[in-house]
């Protein structure tokens, strides 16, 4: 055991440097001039001036000594400092990283306490009609970006029916608080509704199948068929029973997607200015913000990476056939 987890942590180590190599590599082949950003305003500033920023910003270097400069300064967790705010990037990010989380965070909650009843129910009325019409707003929910069903709520609420309302939008679009009135609990959570909505909503469909094909599995099991035969109340066999193992899974399934609700996310977020991680990566490369760019790629993909390792180390706990390669020889 101990062997094959020094192998996996090992094998992160060369992924996150194809990934930081490749990031690295996109942002600097991208259209526009840092320089011109960092200076403010480069009409009064000299062609001199511009090459001593340039000097000063290391930006004079070659791709790959900047990279190499770059990657030194990230393995002591220096990720440098913004082209436009003239802060470390790392406070810049701990400033909007607790707003992506609030947002996140709502939005696995939604997600399990719909999902969990939405997907029994479609299994216990399989081919009924309201199965037919959960399975199909399930598939809609996996083929809908966030950022078109994002953009189709808020013509609907602040275009269609806010016309017909006296009283205006239903709900807010943008920010987190109401810039007329007190930053409370209850404006926060108004700010939040389409957001959520638009996040929870793919994600929902993706739980919810994978719900259903669970609890189908686990109502033609031999148990379920004995706690029935003794005279078991129906609700008591899906409740004790097909509910509770049919969830079970879902939390390892969380914790593996949770990097890409957070990815996710950071379309939400500019779509509905929401001030957070992914607000922020738009402006940065709006701006042409090189290391702002550069640290938020890399906190998502090493996200992805440590939850896939922690996701390898389980299974090869639960299943030693895993870790001795058993399966893959099966295979």
């Amino acid at each position: 055991m101990t062997a094959y987890v020094l192998k996996r942590v090992l094998s992160a180590g060369p992924v996150l440097l194809l990934i930081s190599i490749g990031v690295f590599a996109v942002i600097e082949v991208a259209p526009g001039d840092p320089v011109l950003r960092i200076a403010r305003r480069p009409s009064d500033v000299s062609s001199e001036q511009l090459a001593n920023l340039r000097a000063e910003y290391g930006l004079d270097d070659a791709i790959p000594v900047r990279y190499l400069k770059w990657l030194s300064h990230a393995a002591t967790g220096d990720l440098g400092y913004s082209y436009t705010s003239r802060r470390p990037v790392v406070d810049e990010i701990l400033d909007r990283l607790p707003n992506t989380i609030i947002l996140v965070g709502v939005t696995l909650v939604v997600v399990v306490i719909l999902s969990l009843p939405i997907g029994m129910v479609s299994a216990v009325k399989q081919y009924s009609m309201l199965d037919i019409v959960l399975t199909t707003l399930a598939f809609a929910g996996q083929a809908i970006p966030e950022y078109w069903l994002g953009s189709m709520l808020i013509w609907l609420f602040h275009g269609v029916l806010a016309s017909h309302l006296s009283s205006g939008p239903l709900f807010p679009i943008g920010g987190m608080c109401s810039w007329d009135s007190p930053c409370n609990l209850v404006d926060r959570l108004q700010h939040l509704i389409l957001p959520v909505a638009t996040l929870a909503f793919g994600w929902m469909s993706v739980y919810t199948r994978f719900l259903r094909s669970s609890a189908l599995e686990i109502l033609h099991q031999d148990y379920i068929t004995v706690a029935r035969a003794k005279g078991l109340p129906n609700h008591a066999v899906l409740l004790r029973h097909v509910f509770k193992n049919a969830g079970l899974p879902l939390v390892t399934l969380l914790a593996l997607d949770l990097p890409l609700i957070l990815a996710g996310a950071l379309y939400v977020e500019i779509v509905f200015s929401w001030p957070g991680v992914g607000r922020l990566f738009y402006n940065a490369a709006q701006l042409r913000d090189y290391p702002l760019l550069m640290a938020i790629a890399m906190m998502i993909s090493t996200a992805i990476v440590l939850c896939n390792l922690l996701a390898d180390v389980g299974y090869a706990y639960l299943d030693p056939r895993v870790r001795f390669g058993g399966i893959q020889g099966q295979a």
